[in-house]
């Protein structure tokens, strides 16, 4: 049953999520955590899919899916293939006539007004998410003065192209396990 209970969620995740991964993150977040994670779990998998090849989402399902069925590698596939399923059977039918009626106007209106909306999903993802690491409760993962000035370097440095992302994201470790152990 949990299986059940996981594909259906993960489905209905890829079936309603516009924008890639980052324009899931509130709905992401509205449906796994309490439900099969905890805010801090979340948190985690935003930071650790950042820092490994592939999509956020796609991450977050692989992850999510072992640890709701205790280390599952069946639960990680399900997860994964359903999140999937959706957009892979929305391109493969809708596809080629979306590619026939491009010049119809309301398409046209259609993709002038879905880029801003995917705009706005994922500033609030980012918004909330900030929010919620300055409400937690002081942890280890918090938070603290150190970590907002790696935010607001890390933002400079991708804002002015002065690294790549990949880069930013191993530097800023190695630079706050060093500033941790000293």
């Amino acid at each position: 049953m949990i299986y059940l209970q996981l594909a259906w969620t993960f489905f209905f995740i890829g079936a309603i999520s516009f924008g890639g991964g980052f324009a899931m993150l509130p709905l992401l977040e509205r449906m796994l955590v309490d439900d099969w994670i905890s805010q801090r779990q979340f948190l985690d998998i935003l930071a650790i899919s950042q820092a490994t090849p592939g999509a956020f989402a796609i991450n977050a399902a692989t992850y999510v899916g072992a640890i709701a069925v205790s280390s599952s590698l069946l639960g990680s596939s399900i997860a994964t293939m359903t999140l999937s399923m959706p957009g892979f059977l929305l391109s493969y039918y809708v596809a080629y006539p979306m590619l026939k009626a491009k010049e119809h106007p309301y398409i046209d209106i259609l993709m002038k007004y879905l880029a801003p909306t995917t705009l706005g999903l994922i500033s609030f993802a980012g918004l909330n998410l900030f929010l919620n690491e300055l409400t937690a409760i002081p942890s280890f993962h918090s938070i603290d003065l150190r970590s907002g000035l790696f935010m607001i370097l890390s933002a400079i440095i991708l804002r002015f192209k002065l690294m790549k992302s990949i880069t930013l994201i191993f530097t800023m470790a190695l630079l706050g396990l060093v500033l941790y152990l000293f």
